[in-house]
């Protein structure tokens, strides 16, 4: 009990003195100027942001999101193209390839039959 009391004690005794030394201060900090007081972080993030706003040109980002766009889909057509390329290439070497087996296949089937049963 008796450490509760001289901590109590303690407590008020400190805050007693930093209302001292506030209302000390207080006319002091009143005739301050507003000038003179620094600019705070929040003052100068709205300068900042004021600034990037009056340098800022809507049509300039929109001119060069569009071009980046532009460039994008070129690319991708050109890929794509390639792509289509091969795979018709490819296509046709399959086609060719089973064309090719197909009327060898006939002509041996042909020359089988011939071989087997020849003319009388």
């Amino acid at each position: 009990m008796l450490l509760y009391l001289i901590s109590l004690a303690i407590l008020i005794g400190c805050f007693i003195g930093m209302m001292v030394i506030i209302l000390r201060k207080l006319p002091i900090l009143a005739d301050l100027a507003p000038d003179i007081a620094k600019p705070g972080i929040l003052d100068k993030a709205k300068i900042g942001a004021n600034k990037i706003k009056d340098k800022f040109s809507f049509e300039i980002f929109l001119q060069k999101f569009l071009s980046k766009v532009r460039i994008l889909t070129l690319k991708m057509e050109n890929k794509i193209g390639t792509w289509l390329g091969k795979l018709r290439q490819r296509m046709l070497k399959k086609k060719n390839s089973h064309s090719d087996n197909y009327w060898r296949e006939i002509k041996g089937e042909e020359e089988d039959k011939k071989e087997k049963n020849p003319p009388i």
